[in-house]
């Protein structure tokens, strides 16, 4: 502890001042980038679910193209594959959400 105040006894008081400045800012500092990364990543989220909210608007026609296929020919392959993958799930998740669930 004597060699700190014997060291600062020595140092300028300019220096002192600027040494105070560089401790303090530091911790600032690393705040101010968390919290640019936090909002970038925020950003970047909303784009997503904007870009993710447009690709959805297919899906009511999808479901539609569906229908058709399955009326003109119901026992085919290619229809029971559709309503057994992806496109017959996105059905009953509709189904089961409902009126809360708005195309």
């Amino acid at each position: 502890m004597e060699q700190i105040n014997r060291w600062l006894t020595r140092v300028k008081i300019a220096h002192k001042l600027i040494l105070s400045s560089v401790v303090f800012a530091l911790p600032i500092a690393v705040l101010l980038y968390y919290v640019t990364t936090g909002y970038n990543r925020g950003i970047r989220t909303c784009e997503r679910e904007v870009a993710g909210t447009a690709a959805l608007e297919i899906c009511p026609a999808l479901l539609h193209d569906l229908r058709g296929l399955e009326s003109r020919a119901p026992d085919s392959p290619r229809a029971r594959r559709c309503r057994d993958g992806p496109v017959g799930r996105l059905s009953d998740g509709r189904r089961s959400a409902g009126a809360s669930l708005q195309w």
